[in-house]
């Protein structure tokens, strides 16, 4: 069940709409809004905030938060941001590990580029690359220890991943240069721009 929370901002009250669980991200949120200039906390406001862009609709005198429909089609807006905010709460886990001072996430406008099959694959691979223009994410989802082969590569938005391989979204936030190993929706492995590992995914001991 979805929990609101409200906050008067710029002489307006702002509604945000998500998972109890996501709380602090929420709060966050309504931080965010409360530092853009009090002009913009109107009707209409888009601003960015970590990987997603949120939106300001007025709903009978209450500014509601909406984000992109990332269940559907993220084109349209919904009021609910529980999507938005268990992304970017799960970036923040990996940051965390990643022990990154300062991260920028790629946006979920960006493109990626994954080897053909590779979503469905149990195992797989997430590269960070430089990215060739602002449109490009620098992300490639490929077949662990595997080359692929360029008429074999397709692209997506980080955006569409959400409901094909959403769990991939939360290495989006490492830097260029960074590699993390998946075993299902599982972080195995994460290796820095100099191969070194910072951080890999403790297994408990087999049982004599």
């Amino acid at each position: 069940m979805a929990e609101t929370y409200t906050r008067e901002i710029a002489g307006q009250t702002v509604s945000c709409t998500a998972d109890p669980a996501l709380e602090p991200q929420a709060d966050a949120l309504l931080n965010v809004i409360e530092a853009a200039p009090a002009e913009l906390v109107k009707d209409g406001f888009v601003l960015r905030a970590g990987w997603s862009a949120f939106k300001l609709v007025d709903d009978d005198g209450i500014l509601v938060v909406h984000c992109p429909d990332f269940a559907g089609d993220i084109h349209d807006w919904v009021s609910n941001v529980t999507l938005a905010l268990a992304v970017e709460a799960e970036q923040s886990v990996v940051a965390r590990l990643a022990e990154l001072e300062d991260a920028s996430p790629a946006l979920f406008t960006q493109r990626v580029v994954y080897a053909d099959g590779v979503l469905e694959s149990h195992a797989l691979v997430a590269q960070h690359a430089a990215a060739g223009s602002d449109r490009d994410s620098g992300w490639f989802l490929g077949f662990p220890g595997e080359d692929a082969e360029e008429d074999a590569l397709k692209a997506t938005t980080v955006g569409q991943l959400v409901r094909s391989r959403a769990a991939v979204l939360k290495v989006f936030v490492l830097p260029e240069g960074y590699l993390a190993a998946f075993d299902g929706d599982e972080i195995e492995l994460i290796l820095d721009a100099d191969d070194e590992t910072v951080y890999e995914r403790p297994h408990e001991e087999a049982q004599a």
